[in-house]
């Protein structure tokens, strides 16, 4: 795949030109490739894959609509020097999640519950209703949010899945969660109440 800086003598090119190249942009760079038709098996696997693919899209328009929700996973994307959106890194969680488990969880909001405690409420990705998963939790902490180390395991309440004593009270922490190396919540900075 080539990069064009003029792409056919233009500033700019887009489509198919004779069947033979394809102009594109991503990320804002022009790419200028051979046409190829993709094939399309059209098999099981690819249809099941469709359908997990269409549930997280689904998810993400219908359940991650608060905008710090949507910063939380754009921060952990740029933490980790990806070149990706973190709606990208969400959608490719929510894919991992849904492939291991139809009734996988994925954490709506992170919070401090007090004391020092750290709070995820759990959605099932496939219902988008308050839940919970059997397993093992991990909680991430760090002093930013390139430095994020693993501090404790946790099962899940009914609808939650909380950590005592995860931080001290007044404590800036930047947090998250995932569970079998899945992310199930980007990077979210909480200063904790000192009562």
């Amino acid at each position: 795949m080539a990069i064009a800086k003029a792409p056919l003598l233009s500033l700019s090119a887009r489509g198919k030109f004779a069947k033979t190249l394809t102009a594109s942009q991503w990320k804002g760079k022009k790419i200028l490739k051979s046409f190829s038709t993709p094939s399309n098996p059209d098999t099981t696997a690819q249809r099941i894959h469709r359908t997990i693919f269409a549930a997280a899209i689904y998810f993400w328009r219908n359940n991650v609509v608060f905008q710090d929700v949507k910063a939380s996973w754009n921060k952990l994307a740029s933490a980790r020097g990806l070149p990706a959106s973190g709606y990208n890194l969400t959608v490719s969680s929510l894919i991992a999640s849904l492939k291991s488990n139809p009734l996988a969880v994925i954490a709506l909001d992170m919070n401090d519950a007090g004391e020092g405690d750290l709070s995820a409420d759990l959605l099932v990705i496939s219902t988008g209703e308050r839940g919970t998963e059997a397993g093992m939790f991990q909680f991430w902490k760090g002093s930013n949010s390139r430095n994020l180390v693993i501090v404790g395991e946790r099962a899940a309440g009914d609808d939650y899945v909380s950590m005592h004593g995860f931080a001290d009270p007044g404590e800036t922490a930047y947090c998250s969660l995932s569970k079998n190396g899945v992310q199930l919540y980007g990077i979210k900075k909480i200063t904790f109440a000192t009562d």
